[in-house]
This record gives structure tokens, sequence and C-alpha cells, in this order.
């Protein structure tokens, strides 16, 4: 179960996440809405008991309106509560799906599997910005309910807007998602509205600057207090760009370095890995067949029955730690297979050692002669010795 719940992690807590955003977002509207109403009641009572015939135009209008809100009500009623039922059905979905993780059909869980390393692929895919490529193969696997396009969707549609260098519609998540970022302590509307600041100077608006600043730049930490005061620089040194911390604000890598920290953000409150499952995988894996030999190579001989050996592994299992072995195993560098009592260790006279079973194919390749794969010398089987490892 330790896969499921690295793995699937973000499979279910994605969606119920969205559905507890959503419960919070209807009381807050139900409340509001039960609060207007209220208000309504408390004035068409007042004109009821009022003698004063001449209100009755204003008590019917009084009514009419209660009326229209009562409909808008029930209008968004059921079109909250039909968003509840989808996402409740899509969390069903997910989790029946996760049976099949340990079904007792064999087929059922191939295909389980199957549609895992989809949604991994999928996952990867989004991360890495090929949208198109995750939505064809969603649709063609018949997968999208269970992976999280629409949150990647809306990342892609900010992400473009931080691109042309507009703030809004990520100020506009930040809005929507307040809670959430304020108690994981996000930096970002900070950093939003800081570089609004930066982008305003730049344009030598420097007024509109310090109005916006007097406005945003309130009941701030320590930290985001020294980065305002980087920020005023700007206005004592609005035509001189020569200065590194002028440099450093007005750099265009700032709207790049903006991206990152909302995906990082985004990320967070969405309770999704900040690294994808296939990443994880594929590190788990190759570190847990690294050897020292992958890297310190004292022979050209390829050892094509080892991951980390291929060139294209070899570079991603660069920064990962070796495997633990506990008990050693010896390995033919020249056919992969393992040594031992039915493959014994034989040494040629030019010290390289082999087992029995590459010497006899390397025989049958070179006319009953031994051509050492690693120094090209030739040796005739009489030469060979037997190995003993204690």
């Amino acid at each position: 179960m330790d896969d499921m719940k690295i793995i699937e992690h973000s499979t279910l807590k994605v969606p119920y996440e969205h559905l507890n955003k959503l419960y919070r977002n209807v009381h807050k509207t139900i409340d509001r809405d039960c609060s207007s109403i209220n208000q309504s009641m408390n004035q068409i009572d007042k004109l009821a008991k009022s003698a004063d015939l001449g209100q009755k135009s204003e008590l019917l209008a009084s009514l009419s309106s209660l009326v229209e809100k009562l409909h808008q009500v029930k209008k968004r009623s059921i079109e909250m509560r039909n968003q509840e039922k989808d996402l409740i059905e899509i969390l069903k979905k997910r989790v029946n799906n996760l049976k099949d993780h340990s079904s007792s059909d064999l087929a059922t869980r191939k295909l389980f599997f199957k549609n895992r390393l989809d949604r991994i692929l999928i996952d990867y895919f989004l991360r890495n910005s090929y949208y198109l490529s995750a939505e064809s193969l969603a649709e063609k696997a018949h997968l999208k309910q269970m992976t999280n396009i629409d949150v990647f969707l809306i990342e892609k549609e900010i992400c473009e807007s931080l691109e042309s260098r507009e703030t809004q519609r990520c100020l506009n998540w930040c809005i929507e998602n307040k809670s959430k970022l304020k108690k994981i302590n996000s930096n970002l509307e900070f950093t939003l509205r800081q570089q609004e600041f930066i982008e305003l100077v730049r344009e030598q608006k420097c007024l509109e600057a310090v109005h916006h600043a007097r406005k945003y730049f309130v009941n701030l930490n320590p930290d985001q207090l020294v980065d305002v005061q980087k920020s005023m620089v700007l206005l004592a040194y609005v035509k001189c760009s020569d200065s590194l911390c002028n440099q450093e604000l007005l750099s265009d890598s700032r709207w790049t370095y903006l991206i990152g920290l909302f995906k990082q953000e985004n990320y967070k409150i969405n309770q999704i890995p900040e690294q994808s499952a296939l990443e994880t995988i594929l590190q788990s894996g190759l570190s847990a067949l690294k050897t020292p030999t992958c890297y310190q190579k004292v022979t050209a001989v390829f050892n094509h029955n080892c991951p980390v050996c291929n060139p294209n592994f070899n570079q991603i299992a660069k920064p990962l730690p070796f495997a633990y072995c506990s008990n050693s195993k010896l390995i033919d560098a020249y056919t992969g297979e393992a040594i031992n009592e039915h493959n014994q260790p034989m040494m040629l006279p030019n010290g390289h050692v082999y087992g029995y079973n590459s010497l006899v194919k390397l025989m049958s390749e070179n006319d009953g002669k031994i051509r050492c794969p690693r120094s090209k010398e030739t040796f005739e089987y009489g030469e060979v010795q037997k190995v003993f490892i204690l």
C-alpha cells in the first residue's frame, strides 16, 4: 500500500479539497442570501403594518423584489448542488478505481496498472506544459475524470497572463484562495503587488507608484519590509538602471520567478506534490539499482541489463544515493549474468575475470580461442585459472 499512498495521494486529495472549498463558499453564499431575504421580509413587515394606503405600491414593489431574490437564490442553490454532486461523483469514481488495485481478478488489476501509467504520463505532460498531449491521452484512455486536468488548465491561463506581464488574473486567484494562502504563509500576493509597483516605476509613473505603495504595502512582516525598502530605492534612482539592485528588480527574470512561485503555491493549496509521480517512480527505481560501478567504469564493456548504465537514465540517477546492498552480488561484465556456483568466476592471464558462460560464448565466437572484450588480447582456454572467492 506504500505505492498507493505516494502515487495516488493527489488522486483523492484534489477533488476533496475542491469539494471542501465549494462547501465553504456555499455556506457563505447561503448566509448572505438569508440575511438579504430577512432584511426584505422585515421591510415588508413594516410596510404591511403601516396604515398608510399610499405605501401599497411600495409594498407590492418590495414583494416583487423578494420574489425575484427567492428565484435567484433557488437558481444559485441548484447550480451549487449540481457542482457538489459532480465532485462527489468524481470522488466515488476515483475511490472505486483505486479498489481495483487489490482486486482478485488479474484482468482488472492489469487494467488498473495500465490506466495508472496513463494517468502518471498525463500528470507529467501537464506539469511540463504539454496540454494538448495530456488532453488527447486523457480522452483516448477515458480518464478525464481520473486526472486533475482542470487544475492545470486554470494554471495555464494564469501563467500565460503572467508571461504577458499581467497580474490581475493571478491576483483574482489569490483573492479566491485567500484563506488557504494565509494558512501556508504565502508571499504570492505581496510579490504581485511589488511587481505592479516596479512596473509603475519602470513607466516613470512615480506618483501612482507612491499611492499604490500606501494602499497595498501595509501590515508587512520583516522580510516583506526589506523587499519594500529595496523597491522604494527605485523611486530615487528611477532614471538610473546601472545599480545592481535596480538591475535585479527591473529584470525580466522576475516574471519567470512569479510564474514559478504561483505554480508552487497552486500545488500546495490543491495538495498536489511538487514532483511528478513519474519522476518519483524513476528516481526510486534508479536509486535501488545504482552502484558505484555505474559511474566509475574500469572497462569499456557496457552492461545492457543495467538501467542506470543506460545513457538516458545515467544523468537522471547521478544526484541520487547509491543502493543499499547488505549482500553483494558479482555480475559478469560481458553477459550481465550473476557469477555463482552455476557460472563460476574464471581469470584470464591479463587479470580480467569473467564467468564460465562468458568464456564458452567467447570461444564459440573466436574458433575456440578467448578474446578478452576489454584488452582485445587472445588466450587459450588452458591459460585460464579458476577463481575462488571467500
